[in-house]
């Protein structure tokens, strides 16, 4: 089973029995027997037919919208969950001002420790690994504070000064081909931002549907604010995910040269992929989630993709028995 990505513009997608017939004008790109397939992927300028939506949610399989940028904009999914009692335990554990500052401490705790542990992990020279090391000990001290802190702002100032520290090193991790002098989005203005929006919108999605599966709702969070038509679960349980799978992939893709810096290009003051350069991201991406690491302290080893299952699986086991919920942390 696999993620079906459609990415090739002006295409449409129809069915034929139990497969998805991918055609360019009157040309079939692609033909694939729905049994190959987990969730369906649409970037950009697509079509779909209501009998190809209507096949794909009888199956349980997930339609994910992204722009043509990588913007996630939506899904379609199969029925929501019956466990309509999970969903209230949740919104009740919302309410809950101490449960939602001390899981969003956990949250925060954990993204700030995998970036740090992500800085001090490699530098090319010694001046640069004074200077990592510095920022590496001042996000430890973000971390040291966040057991008196009083609120989820609070919280999520020291959530973004951790960000701004982490990121400001980032470029000496990578090929020096590659420019990088801190986060930008919407729209990103440098390849580096391109495959950071690109990879977080990719992992929301995964995040998402992990969610889905289990019956709680993506849109009652507790770190991030609950606003209308905001994904705050999602964006909450994502954090501890983005350094060890994201973070690290581009890092990756970038030292190891799988794509360069002219693989991309210029659109006004965005940088975008070309088709060839994002698919290639798209493989690298999948590959990822498939690679097989230890899950915390247990002897038995998961795909990153099953790592996220379990970790929303232990997640809802926190909101139904108030276990508790061990983060995901770089090594």
């Amino acid at each position: 089973m696999s993620t079906l990505y459609i990415t090739k513009q002006n295409t449409q997608l129809t069915k034929k029995e139990k497969r998805i017939v991918v055609t360019e004008k009157n040309d079939i790109a692609a033909d694939v027997p729905l049994i190959h397939v987990e969730q369906v992927i649409i970037i950009g300028k697509v079509g779909i037919t209501g009998a190809t939506i209507q096949l794909l949610l009888d199956e349980n399989i997930p339609i994910t919208y992204l722009s043509y940028y990588g913007h996630y904009k939506g899904r379609l999914v199969p029925e929501l969950s019956k466990n309509s009692i999970l969903r209230v335990k949740q919104f009740e554990s919302y309410k809950d001002e101490n449960f939602k500052l001390k899981i969003s401490k956990i949250i925060v705790g954990a993204k700030l420790n995998n970036m740090r542990n992500i800085l001090l992990k490699k530098s090319r020279t010694a001046s640069d690994l004074e200077n990592i090391q510095n920022k590496a000990e001042k996000i430890k001290d973000l971390i040291n504070k966040l057991e008196d802190a009083d609120d989820e702002n609070q919280l999520r100032g020291y959530e973004g000064i951790g960000s701004r520290y982490y990121f400001s090193q980032f470029n000496k991790l990578l090929n020096y081909n590659f420019k990088f002098n801190g986060r930008n989005r919407r729209p990103p203005t440098d390849p580096v931002n391109s495959m950071l929006s690109f990879g977080y919108s990719l992992l929301l999605n995964e995040i998402l549907t992990a969610i889905s599966i289990n019956g709680l709702d993506p849109y009652i969070g507790f770190f991030h604010s609950v606003e209308y038509g905001k994904p705050s679960l999602a964006l909450d349980l994502m954090e501890e995910f983005r350094q060890p799978i994201i973070d690290r992939l581009i890092k990756k893709i970038i030292n190891k040269r799988m794509i360069d810096k002219d693989d991309f290009r210029k659109d006004g003051s965005k940088v975008l992929f070309t088709d060839e350069s994002r698919k290639i991201f798209l493989q690298k991406y999948d590959k990822k989630l498939e690679k097989y690491v230890k899950y915390n302290d247990d002897k038995e080893n998961l795909s990153w993709r099953k790592t996220i299952q379990h970790q929303i699986k232990l997640f809802r086991k926190t909101i139904e028995n108030n276990q508790k919920y061990v983060p995901i942390e770089v090594r």
